[in-house]
């Protein structure tokens, strides 16, 4: 695995990744399927944002400008000049579509979504991911005894989609011990 760190475009050609994209697959689509049954409004909202939403987390700030060369700033009174830069203020990369997802669910009622989601913080180990597939849900009028209904429901869905479709798989990776 560690060689083919060096070989991305070779990962898929071997079983591993094979049975782990498959399963990946599964959980993506049973996740819609089982939400779709749920009566949840599937959204993708933007990943372009202008507020942090969280605080706390590192955010990536986008520029249009190349930064190699700190000479080709738009610079004004010794600051960035974004109003010179495409979106004319900062913007950021979202660590979270939480809020977007909290004001449309009070028109829709429940939404959720698969999104991507970044956050630039530092960490000393090869687990830690700057991009991910962040699921998310927002409902109305409900209580922490709902989420967690939901949540559990989902899993389990989840999980009986890969035993029906990805048994192969799941006994592949399984046989698979690392040195």
């Amino acid at each position: 695995l560690d060689t083919l760190r060096g070989y991305l475009h070779l990962r898929t050609r071997t079983a591993t990744f094979g049975n782990v994209f498959r399963i990946k697959s599964a959980i993506t689509q049973g996740t819609h399927q089982f939400f779709k049954e749920e009566d949840y409004f599937h959204l993708d909202p933007n990943v372009i944002t202008i507020n942090e939403c969280e605080g706390g987390a590192g955010v990536f700030q986008l520029t249009e400008h190349d930064l190699s060369d700190i000479n080709k700033l738009p610079v004004k009174d010794g600051k960035y000049d974004w109003t010179r830069d495409h979106f004319c203020k900062p913007v950021f990369l979202t660590v979270s579509s939480q809020l977007q997802l909290e004001a449309i669910s009070c028109a829709l009622g429940a939404v959720y979504t698969t999104n991507k989601s970044f956050r630039s913080e530092h960490s000393s180990t090869s687990k830690h991911v700057s991009e991910f597939t962040h699921l998310e849900i927002e409902m109305v009028n409900n209580n922490l005894d709902d989420l967690m209904d939901i949540g559990e429901e989902m899993i389990k869905y989840a999980i009986h989609e890969i035993m029906k479709r990805n048994m192969d798989d799941l006994e592949n990776l399984n046989k698979f011990v690392s040195k």
